[in-house]
């Protein structure tokens, strides 16, 4: 897999947010602070600002299993991070930034949603 800068990505989605879609001041500051802000801070505390598809899997795994996993009241938090990471891996293998609704993420770690093996 490609690694990237994280800040570098982040901006340039923010700019592309901006300029492609119709998306409100207050959705642009959430997006920037509350989601690629937590996600930055993660990768930042970690030392490792070149990431890549699996990172941002691993880091929306450990942030689900500390955060929404054992209180459903933080659902809010949990979305605002969710979709600004999502939408990073989506941007950096598309350039777009129009990305289809997030199934839920019960069923995106359903097996069954997994592609079959060779075998």
């Amino acid at each position: 897999m490609i690694k990237y800068d994280i800040n570098v990505v982040g901006k340039m989605m923010l700019a592309k947010l901006k300029e492609d879609t119709k998306q409100s001041h207050t959705q642009l500051y959430r997006i920037r602070t509350v989601g690629l802000g937590t996600i930055i801070r993660h990768f930042e505390k970690t030392g490792n600002m070149m990431v890549d598809k699996k990172n941002l899997r691993d880091f929306l795994e450990e942030y689900h299993a500390e955060h929404y996993a054992s209180d459903n009241q933080s659902l809010n938090r949990w979305k605002a991070v969710r979709r600004p990471a999502e939408l990073l891996i989506y941007f950096s293998e598309t350039g777009q930034v129009d990305m289809p609704i997030l199934p839920s993420w019960t069923k995106r770690n359903c097996s069954l949603r997994f592609k079959p093996s060779a075998e």
